[in-house]
């Protein structure tokens, strides 16, 4: 068990000896550094934490208005313009029927004139009464007063339609003028929203950190086990950070022989090799080639063979319990960690092939190694010797 953090020990909460579970309180620890000695650091960061959080959520309130606003404009727009310019379409329609009145009515008073002028030199000639000439020149003040009254209400009309169209022309601008201010405070209301947010992100990073290492200010057991070990115990001694403050040995029966074989002896070495072990304080007689009368030793089988070997020039192999042979009641299992404490001294031999005994003295004698070739049968083939 390591110190995840450079502290003082506040309270051990176990002893030398007792029997933890995974997750189980240990230790205490007091931080040494000045930037979390603050008690109330967690609270005020929460703090700047939710009026950062409060921010955040203005300004996407007021972009939502922002936003609605547009959406409001475009709607005016779509339905303010082609109101008024149906509007001025139909006021153009009405002056052309207005400038075709004024027309005829300018006809009425040329005609008028050309009647007043006959009627002038019939008078003149005696040939008209004076009634008829004062008709003649009423007919003409009637429709110069007509032609007149047109002519004023023509140019009302024009006028108005060009103070329609100014007015159009000014709304619109002004609508797009107010759409692009606010699409510019839009662009500017994201940037704060960014800028805020990346404050929000750095002080739920800050937060995460400081409950991060309050965690690591108590100490838990990381497997059930034995606690042993303990290197610190006294109260307000200080530990730097990564320094192994105490050990647990593990409750497990998931339990491995690490042997180590030179070099010479590799190339004989493959997983499912069976092994027989023979561990410290466990009496045993081993005769070797022959393991069906070991007394004291234990089936294993190789299942990690190194790829390389040591700088001893050992290579190192890990061997488990033969489960086959176990459960077979071929042989006892395997002592339990209750009395085969983890780190005791073992001793290995590797089963190879089965030969006749005579081929295995004749073997030793010549200083033959083993036979390494492969045979499914487990069975060394006798070479034919001359003689």
């Amino acid at each position: 068990i390591q110190a995840q953090i450079s502290s003082k020990i506040k309270k051990w909460y176990v002893q030398e000896g007792d029997y933890v579970k995974q997750g189980d309180l240990l230790l205490e620890l007091e931080e040494l550094d000045i930037v979390y000695l603050d008690d109330e650091q967690m609270n005020k960061l929460k703090a700047q934490r939710d009026a950062v959080a409060n921010k955040v959520q203005a300004i996407e309130n007021l972009l939502s208005t922002y936003k609605s606003q547009v959406i409001s404009l475009g709607q005016l727009r779509a339905n303010v313009v082609p109101n008024a310019q149906l509007k001025i379409d139909q006021s153009e329609n009405k002056l052309i029927g207005l400038k075709q009145k004024v027309e005829g009515l300018n006809q009425n008073k040329i005609t008028a004139e050309l009647n007043l002028d006959r009627r002038v030199k019939l008078f003149e000639k005696g040939l008209a009464s004076e009634r008829e000439l004062e008709l003649a020149k009423l007919a003409v003040a009637s429709a110069v007063a007509d032609y007149n009254q047109g002519s004023v209400e023509f140019s009302v009309s024009e006028q108005q339609i060009g103070i329609s169209r100014y007015d159009l022309q000014e709304k619109s601008i002004d609508n797009q003028f107010k759409s692009q201010d606010i699409q510019a405070k839009i662009a500017q209301s994201y940037d704060k929203l960014a800028e805020a947010k990346k404050d929000l992100y750095k002080f739920d990073n800050d937060i995460a950190n400081l409950e991060n290492r309050i965690d690591q200010r108590s100490v838990r057991a990381l497997v059930s086990g034995q606690v042993t070990g303990v290197r610190t115990t006294g109260s307000a001694q200080t530990i730097k950070k990564d320094e192994i403050i105490a050990t647990i040995i593990p409750e497990t029966e998931d339990i491995a022989a690490e042997l180590y074989v030179s070099e010479f002896f590799a190339p004989l070495l493959s997983v499912g090799r069976k092994v027989r072990v023979q561990f410290s304080g466990y009496p045993a007689i081993q005769f070797a080639g022959w393991p069906s009368i070991a007394v004291g030793t234990f089936a294993g089988e190789i299942t990690v063979v190194d790829a390389v070997k040591l700088k001893q020039g050992l290579f190192r192999i890990l061997v488990k319990p033969d489960d086959e042979r176990i459960g077979a009641s071929k042989d006892a299992k395997w002592p339990s960690l209750a009395t085969l404490r983890p780190g005791s001294k073992s001793w290995g031999w590797v089963i190879l092939d089965e030969v006749p005994v005579w081929y295995e003295l004749w073997r030793v004698i010549n200083g033959f190694p083993p036979s390494i070739m492969e045979n499914k049968n487990k069975v060394t083939e006798v070479p034919k010797l001359k003689g």
